[in-house]
C-alpha cells in the first residue's frame, strides 16, 4: 500500500521533470521548501505526503495488536515486558525503515531511467537523506503506537499523521524569512533534507535554513529513542488480562 502510494507521487512528477529534479523533490523534499522554486501547490505536496501518512496509519498499531493478540499469552513466559517490548518496537522500526528504504529506491530507478547514468552523483546524498526521513518517520510511528494505546489506533495514526502535515504545510507556505531557530525544534522539518545544507554531500542549492543535517540525525535518534521509552512504560503499567 506505502509503495504503490509512492508510486503513484514519482509518476506525477514524472511527467513534469527530469531525473535530477525528482529526486530533489521527492527523495530530498525539496517541493516543501519554498526557496527551491514557485510556492508549491497543494496537490504536488499531497504526492510527497501520501506515503508518509499511509506508513504512519499502517504502523500505528503494530504493539497494540500484538498486545490484543498474542499479549496475554507470550509476555507470562518471556519474564520481562520490557524485553517484549523492545521486540514489537523493533518489529515497527524495521517496517519503517524497510518502507523508507523502498520509497528512495523507486524514486531513484525512476530517476535513473530519466537521467541515465547522471543520477549516480545523487547517490551518496540520497542515502543520507533516507536515513533521515527513516528516523523521523520511525519516531512519528513509535509515538502513534504509544498513542494507539490510549485510544483507537486509527485516530492515534490519524493525529500524529495530521500534526506532521500541518507542521510541514505550515513552513511550506511561510514566508522564507521564517525564525530558524523555531523551525529548528520541529521533529517534521528536521526529517526534511532539503531543508539541511547538503554541500559537503556535494548537493548544492539546498540548505534554506541551512540546518546541518548531522545534528538533526542526533536529533530525531534522541527522539525516536524517547518515543520508545515512553512506549515501554506503557506497556510496562498496562492490564493484559
Amino acid at each position: 500500500m506505502c509503495a504503490s502510494c509512492q508510486l503513484l507521487a514519482i509518476l506525477v512528477f514524472c511527467r513534469v521533470m527530469d531525473g535530477n529534479a525528482l529526486v530533489t523533490y521527492i527523495v530530498f523534499g525539496g517541493v516543501l521548501v519554498p526557496r527551491m522554486g514557485s510556492t508549491p501547490s497543494v496537490m504536488s505536496i499531497l504526492t510527497v505526503f501520501l506515503p508518509q501518512v499511509v506508513a504512519v496509519l499502517s504502523f500505528a498499531d503494530i504493539v497494540r495488536s500484538s498486545l490484543e493478540t498474542t499479549g496475554p499469552l507470550t509476555l507470562p513466559r518471556t519474564g520481562s515486558r520490557t524485553r517484549w517490548t523492545f521486540r514489537q518496537i523493533m518489529a515497527a522500526v524495521a517496517a519503517t525503515v524497510t518502507t523508507t528504504v523502498l520509497f528512495t529506491v523507486e524514486a531513484m530507478a525512476a530517476a535513473a531511467f530519466l537521467s541515465g547514468q547522471g543520477i549516480g552523483r545523487l547517490v551518496t546524498a540520497a542515502l543520507f537523506a533516507t536515513l533521515l526521513q527513516a528516523l523521523m518517520l520511525v519516531a512519528l510511528v513509535l509515538a502513534a503506537n504509544a498513542l494507539s494505546l490510549a485510544i483507537d489506533p486509527i485516530h492515534a495514526g490519524a493525529a500524529i499523521a495530521a500534526i506532521h502535515v500541518a507542521t510541514l504545510l505550515a513552513a511550506a507556505f511561510t514566508p522564507s524569512q521564517r525564525p530558524a531557530p523555531l523551525l529548528a525544534l520541529l521533529p517534521s522539518i528536521q526529517g526534511v533534507p532539503a531543508w539541511h545544507d547538503l554541500s559537503t554531500l556535494g548537493i548544492p542549492g539546498l540548505g534554506s535554513l541551512g540546518f546541518s543535517p548531522w545534528i538533526s540525525l542526533v536529533y530525531l535518534l534522541l527522539l525516536a529513542v524517547g518515543a520508545a521509552g515512553v512506549l515501554a512504560r506503557i506497556v510496562s503499567k498496562i492490564d493484559i488480562l
